[in-house]
């Protein structure tokens, strides 16, 4: 990474409202790279990520159009710890070196990297700052039982998978706690650019 650049990882378990700071980040001017949608890149049709994945798990988890189920991948890794430590395995390694890559070919000075595990990919040590977004187990909850229409067991396996917060906590260097409104979490994120010298509309003394 060049020395002028500087990059800053947005991170947080499901249902906290990390995606919701990306949006805000990207209506702002700042380029984010989002983990999520890379990963979804690298598991194309016609992608070795696919053809690794249904050598892995077998055709058993491809839609009708040879497209990858993620949702019925879902059920399948998150009953299984060993199921989802291989497609991390997998797809890890493909999705970090699509990072870099996009990393590398951003002129911006300032980049923001979203990504639900970047703590449990070690990615995080490559940031220059982590700013984990939080929310009480309740909330993520009620989130997902809404937004994806899960069951309160599936909700819980979801939200037990993951990372204990208190340790990704230990390792950022910016909180934002989710628990109000829209306008109170976007007011949190302009405190947290204002820290680092930068203004609402994307600019920057930084240099």
């Amino acid at each position: 990474m060049k020395p002028s650049r500087r990059v800053i990882g947005i991170t947080g378990n499901i249902a906290t409202g990390k995606s919701e700071v990306s949006r805000y980040l990207k209506g702002q001017g700042y380029k984010v790279i989002d983990a999520d949608r890379v990963a979804r890149e690298v598991v194309a049709v016609g992608s070795r990520g696919l053809e690794a994945v249904v050598a892995r798990f077998g055709e058993g988890v491809l839609l009708e159009d040879g497209s990858l189920d993620r949702k019925g991948l879902g059920e399948i890794v998150f009953n299984d710890p060993g199921a989802l430590e291989s497609l991390n395995g997998i797809l890890h390694p493909l999705i970090l070196a699509a990072i870099d890559e996009a990393i590398a070919r951003s002129r911006e000075k300032i980049i923001f990297v979203d990504g639900a595990l970047l703590f449990e990919t070690g990615y995080a040590r490559r940031m220059d700052e982590i700013w984990l977004v939080t929310a009480p187990e309740k909330v993520q909850i009620e989130r997902l039982k809404q937004r994806d229409g899960l069951t309160l067991s599936q909700a819980r396996k979801r939200i037990d998978a993951q990372m204990d917060p208190g340790e990704k906590k230990a390792g950022s260097q910016v909180i934002i706690e989710n628990l109000g409104t829209l306008d109170q979490l976007h007011e949190k994120i302009d405190r947290a650019l204002l820290r680092l010298g930068l203004d609402k509309a994307g600019s920057s003394n930084y240099n």
